[in-house]
């Protein structure tokens, strides 16, 4: 290995006693509540605008709703200036500060717990963010920035700039320093109390001021122990009993320190399985050194439980060196110097070494990852346990690199963008704490994502994929792999899937009935001959465009509001069962009919370039767009679609187009030509139509009435009465307020229509195809209608109810008497047997209400019939 890479930073480290002993001297903390604080002032040594670590003890009774919400200790203002460190959400601790723009953050995962002691460190060193819980790496945070200098207070338990945001418990040992502290160095000074002398300390407070839950109403200040003397003053306290007060502290913090420092120095003489270290004892203190050496894992922060190389003995200052055996090939290792006096135990800074490297052949890839702060010893070169340690989010997208090889040893991030790159294969089997993948825009042809169950998100488009095997990948929520060359895609394992999108592919086929989850799928711009939606009732939207569907079944997506299916073979489409559709678009097909009766909520139909010879649009009252060119429409009536804005209804074969709604003001966009039979266009006013609306054909014009067509009959009164010619015929009607008239002749008055109305010309009909008008008339006799030579009698006629038949007969004869209502059924009958002489009855008919009626008189030897008219 290179000399190099064993660069050491110098480092007095000042220590109680080794990290294993954890004893307590008695000690004070302050109790926090919803409204105290300790405002620490604005002196200048707090103004840090580069490197920083802020540490503390803390014991939470309670968390806020938010990380950012419980102030530990903080200079924070309105104007993203400043620093703070912070706890909340179930335990999660926070470190932000201000840029003068954002506030970039760095969180834990909720591992705190109420009514214990934590210690906890915010870090940042110019180029990264980390955080510390009990000594341990918990969050990391890539950034190159410098902090903004706030011209607020340090608060202590609650924000300057944002109150209220109040810690909730007690609060021991805080400490600000203006360089960024190693894990080591938090991990060894973190159960030892501080001189305030320290390299780097520009405010201490150890909170041992007050008595124990005493009164303490006298002692309001917090001394700062460093020569700043950025002192604080309490505000809110109670100062007495068992909150709000000075308590008996649990941190396990101790006040004794050994009087002598050591360092250790650069490492040289490296070989495969042994190294050469050094220290050096810059003060031996009161008291002979009785142990020197080095001590080393291969976890970190070494002390001397873990394995040493020493020499025992009486030292004083001066450099020493021993060599460290029986080292393991492809292997990292931590090492401290350290040296004991009666004093207690110290240790030098921590460096690194190893012989395991990842062997990264790509340049571009290992200048990305040191960018991205991974490269922790700063040696340019990327070791194994570096790409272990590095945790959260990993960027090296658009880096020019064409090898991705080394990626696999990142077995800890949890999202990863490598997107816009030239590489052309990718292998993230081994990247198991995966989450989220960015690998777009670049030249993958390969990609292996197998056994990643906690990836939920997948964005691999605009590559060269011909694969994708996501059976394993059982979290995963979004699937965007567009814009690929995907001849297969099986998505039935993923039962969480809540959008894909394949468009742009190759896929012949696709189903995802399994993936009972999804909202979203678009797969439009492939060769799909066959989509199965099948039980996907919150399938909100489908676009599958562009392909060559011939049928398409969204019967069971009873959720869905967009439908784009344009551009396919479609020859039918079901929306009945749809009632939330908002929109479809169905161009570009070969639709006979579409029936869209039942989609009430519909706002944009787009339905051009079919072979449509009729379409109902009736009752969509919300209908916005409507483009239903090119078809075969030979009549299209949206009076009834009052919110229509945009209608496109040229190159048709319409002779019938009625836009009267009542709203043609609101009308943007107005297209009717190409319509040769169309002469005639029925709207609300047609000077303002014909002034605002010119896309119609020459021959055709703008009126409020479109010519209705009239039914005409005519009766001719035979002899005796009996009515000759047609009583009712069928005609072809159509369009809005089409006009019906029953002109009677000179003995014949009109009565009413079969459905009962009396208007004549009636002009409230509404059809769209050809219907049967019957109108029945009355003789105009006055009071009675006479038969068979004034023999046989029915009167009044018309009457409002009742009426009497009387005839004679000169013979002995049977007798019946039937009366019929307009639509043949028999509703009345009276019978004579032997009848001869006078026949004299009265009929009521009231109950069957006012119409047309039809009696039939019947001899052995005559029938008579005649209408009556009950008014």
């Amino acid at each position: 290995m290179k000399a190099n890479l064993f660069r050491s930073i110098v480092l007095f480290a000042i220590l109680a006693v080794s990290i294993q002993i954890h004893a307590q001297t008695p000690g004070n903390a302050l109790s926090f509540n919803s409204s105290s604080y300790v405002d620490c002032g604005i002196g200048s040594s707090l103004d840090i605008t580069s490197s920083i670590t802020i540490e503390a003890w803390i014991n939470a009774d309670s968390w806020q709703n938010n990380s950012w919400e419980g102030t530990i200790a903080g200079k924070d203002n309105t104007d993203q200036t400043g620093f703070v460190l912070r706890c909340g959400n179930n335990g999660r601790l926070s470190f932000t500060f201000g840029t003068g723009g954002n506030w970039p953050e760095v969180t834990s995962d909720p591992i705190m717990l109420t009514g214990q002691w934590y210690h906890v460190a915010g870090v940042y060193d110019g180029s990264m963010m980390r955080i510390y819980i009990n000594g341990m790496l918990s969050g990391q945070h890539a950034i190159s920035t410098s902090i903004g200098v706030s011209a607020l207070s340090l608060y202590i338990g609650d924000s300057p700039g944002f109150s209220p945001r109040h810690f909730s418990g007690m609060i021991d040992e805080v400490s600000i320093w203006n360089v960024a502290r190693s894990g080591c160095d938090i991990n060894k000074d973190m159960y030892q109390t501080l001189n305030g002398n320290e390299t780097g300390l520009v405010a201490y407070y150890n909170f041992d001021q007050g008595s124990a839950g005493a009164v303490n109403t006298g002692i309001s200040t917090l001394p700062d122990l460093t020569s700043n003397h950025n002192d604080g003053t309490l505000n809110n306290f109670a100062l007495f009993g068992t909150t709000s007060n000075w308590l008996s502290s649990g941190a396990g913090v101790t006040t004794s320190a050994p009087d002598f420092t050591i360092e250790t120095l650069d490492t040289s003489n490296f070989i495969t399985t042994s190294i050469d270290v050094s220290g050096n004892i810059t003060n031996a203190g009161s008291g002979n050194i009785t142990e020197r050496g080095i001590c080393y894992n291969t976890a970190g922060c070494p002390t001397i439980a873990d394995s040493k190389v020493s020499e025992s003995g009486s030292f004083g200052t001066g450099t020493f060196t021993e060599t460290l055996t029986g080292l393991s090939s492809g292997t990292d290792y931590f090492a401290r110097a350290y040296a004991i006096n009666p004093t207690g135990t110290s240790y030098g800074k921590e460096i690194i070494f190893g012989s395991c490297y990842l062997g990264i052949p790509d340049p571009n890839f290992v200048a990305a990852l040191i960018t991205e702060g991974v490269d922790l010893n700063g040696d340019s070169i990327i070791e194994c346990y570096e790409a272990a340690a590095f945790n959260g989010t990993l960027d090296v997208s658009y880096a020019n690199i064409s090898n991705m090889t080394g990626i696999e040893f990142f077995t800890n991030i949890t999202q990863l963008y490598c997107g816009g790159n030239l590489f052309t294969s990718l292998n993230l089997s081994s990247n198991t704490a995966l989450q989220y993948l960015y690998c777009n825009n670049g030249s993958l042809a390969t990609l292996n994502v197998a056994g990643l169950t906690s990836l939920t998100e997948i964005y691999c488009t605009d590559n060269q994929l011909t694969t994708l095997n996501v059976s394993t990948n059982t979290g995963l929520i979004y699937l965007y792999c567009y814009n690929n060359l995907l001849t297969s895609l099986n998505t039935s394992s993923l039962s969480s899937l809540y959008e894909i999108d394949c468009s742009s592919n190759s896929l012949t086929s696709l189903d995802v009935s399994s993936n009972s989850t999804l909202y979203y799928l678009y797969c439009y711009s492939n060769l799909l001959t066959s989509l199965n939606t099948s039980g996907l009732t919150s399938l909100y939207e489908i676009d599958c465009s562009n392909n060559s569907l011939s049928s398409l079944n969204v019967s069971s997506n009873s959720a869905l509001y967009y439908l784009y299916c344009y551009n396919n073979l479609l020859t039918s489409l079901n929306t009945s069962s749809l009632t939330s559709l908002y929109e479809i678009d169905c161009e570009d097909n070969s639709l006979a009919s579409l029936d869209v009766s039942s989609n009430s909520n519909l706002n944009y139909l787009y339905c051009y370039n079919n072979l449509l010879s009729s379409l109902n649009t009736s009752g969509l009252t919300s209908l916005y767009d409507l483009e239903c060119e090119n078809n075969s429409l030979t009549n299209l009536d949206v009076s009834t679609n009052t919110n229509l804005q945009y209608l496109y209804c040229n190159d048709n074969l319409l002779s019938i187009l009625n836009v009267k709604n009542g709203n043609n003001t609101i009308m943007s966009d107005f297209n009717a030509i190409n319509n040769p039979d169309l002469t005639c266009i029925q709207v609300d006013d047609d000077a303002y139509s014909t002034a605002n609306w010119t896309n119609i054909d020459a021959t055709a014009s703008f009126s409020t009435n479109c010519g209705y067509i009239f039914y005409m009959l005519n009766y001719t009164a035979g002899p005796n009465g009996i009515i000759t010619g047609t009583a009712s015929q069928t005609v072809n009607i159509g369009g809005n307020g089409t006009a019906v008239a029953a002109v009677p002749n000179m003995d014949y008055h009109f009565v009413d229509w079969s459905d009962g109305s009396t208007a004549n010309p009636r002009t409230d009909m509404n059809v769209i195809a050809n219907i049967s008008v019957i109108a029945n008339f009355g003789l105009n006799v006055g009071i009675e209608t006479m038969l068979e030579n004034n023999s046989t009698f029915i009167y009044p006629n018309p009457n409002n109810g009742t009426f009497q038949v009387t005839l004679n007969t000169q013979e002995n004869e049977s007798l019946s008497i039937n009366i019929y209502n307009c639509f043949g059924q028999l509703i009345l009958r009276d019978e004579k047997n032997n009848l001869q002489g006078n026949y004299n009855q009265t009929f009521d008919l009231s109950e069957f209400g006012k119409g047309v009626y039809l009696v039939k008189i019947n001899l052995e030897k005559s029938q008579y019939s005649n209408k009556v008219v009950i008014k």
